[in-house]
C-alpha cells in the first residue's frame, strides 16, 4: 500500500458534535471499532442541545483534513470531559497506520497542539491516548511546544484492541442452577453500593487514576444512567447477583494490555479476536502521561 504523504493540513475546530459536518460523522462511523474511545462519547453528546450540557461548555474537538485530492478527515482530537473529572486527549484516525508517513503524522500533530494551545491551558493535558506511532509523535511535540515534559514512567497503557461479534463468539458449557434461572437487567439504583465497590477496585489497579470511595460512587451512579452496567442474577434470589459491565451491541471491543496475557486468554477463549486498521494491520495503543507536578489530572 502507498504511504500518505504530507501535505498543508487544514484544521477545523468544534465545541461540540452537534456542529460535525456529515463527512467527520462518516469518518467516525466508517471505524467504530477504532473510533470507539471517542465516537461513542461524541454521538451521546450529539443526541443532546449544546447550551443543555454545561459539564462540557470547555470541550474541544480537533479535526484536521488532508486537502487534496479532496477534503478528507485524517485525524480527530477529543479534548472533553467524562462525569467525574477531565478525560486524557484521545486521538483518532480513519487512515491506515501503517500507510502513514512520518512526516505526514508529524505536520498534522503539530497543527493540532497550536490549536490546542490556542484554546487550552497546558496543565489541562495530562495524557494523551491513541495508536502507539501517532501518539508518541504528539507527546514529542506537545512537550517541544509547552516544555512540559513527560511522566515518569511515561506509559499509562500499552494495549490492543480486541473484539466480540456473534460471530467470533464461542459456545460454552452452561452450569445449571438450583432453579435454572440466569436472568441478565440493567442495573438500579439499588445496585449503586456494589457497582462503587466494583469501580473502586478496577481504579485501585489502574494508577495513577485511582478513585476514592466517594469518586467511585458518583462512577457507578453515572453508569447506571447511562445503562452501561448490568446485573447477572443466578437462581430465585438477587442477594448474590454479580455486577457485569456491558454494552449490548453489534460488535463489543475493549483494550488488554501488553502485560496481562492471563486476561488475553480468557477473553479469547470467550471469542474475542484481534482488531486490526483497514489495511490489516495490528495495531497497539498507547497512553503517554504529563510530569504530575506540571499537570492537573483528570480520569477515564
Amino acid at each position: 500500500m502507498s504511504s500518505v504523504t504530507a501535505s498543508i493540513p487544514l484544521v477545523s475546530v468544534f465545541r461540540h458534535p452537534a456542529h460535525f459536518p456529515s463527512a467527520v460523522w462518516d469518518s467516525l462511523a466508517s471505524q467504530p471499532r477504532r473510533s470507539n474511545i471517542l465516537y461513542a462519547h461524541a454521538a451521546k453528546l450529539a443526541t443532546v442541545a449544546p447550551n443543555t450540557q454545561l459539564n462540557h461548555s470547555q470541550d474541544l474537538w480537533i479535526v484536521s483534513w488532508v486537502s487534496q485530492p479532496e477534503s478528507t478527515v485524517a485525524f480527530v482530537v477529543a479534548c472533553t470531559t467524562g462525569p467525574i473529572a477531565p478525560y486524557p486527549i484521545f486521538i483518532y484516525t480513519p487512515l491506515p497506520i501503517s500507510s502513514l508517513a512520518s512526516s505526514f503524522v508529524q505536520l498534522h500533530m503539530n497543527a493540532v497542539i497550536q490549536t490546542l494551545r490556542l484554546h487550552m491551558r497546558p496543565e489541562r493535558i495530562f495524557s494523551a491516548f491513541g495508536s502507539e506511532r501517532v501518539v508518541e509523535v504528539f507527546a514529542s511535540a506537545w512537550t517541544k511546544e509547552t516544555g512540559v515534559q513527560l511522566s515518569n514512567p511515561s506509559v499509562y497503557y500499552h494495549a490492543k484492541l480486541m473484539f466480540c461479534t456473534t460471530a467470533t463468539l464461542k459456545a460454552g458449557r452452561q452450569h445449571l442452577v438450583a432453579d435454572g434461572a440466569v436472568r441478565m437487567r440493567a442495573a438500579v439504583a439499588a445496585d449503586v453500593e456494589k457497582l462503587a465497590r466494583l469501580c473502586h477496585g478496577f481504579a485501585a489497579g489502574s494508577e495513577p487514576f485511582v478513585l476514592t470511595p466517594a469518586q467511585a460512587y458518583q462512577e457507578a451512579k453515572s453508569m447506571i444512567q447511562n445503562r452501561q452496567a448490568w446485573v447477572c442474577a443466578v437462581g430465585g434470589q438477587e442477594q448474590g447477583a454479580e455486577i457485569a459491565l456491558l454494552r449490548v451491541k453489534e460488535s463489543v471491543v475493549l483494550y488488554v494490555a501488553h502485560n496481562n496475557p492471563g486476561a488475553e486468554n480468557v477473553y479469547r477463549r470467550v471469542g474475542f479476536a484481534d482488531s486490526t486498521d483497514p489495511a490489516g494491520t495490528l495495531e497497539t495503543w498507547k497512553e503517554i502521561g504529563f510530569d504530575r507536578n506540571a499537570v492537573q489530572l483528570g480520569h477515564w
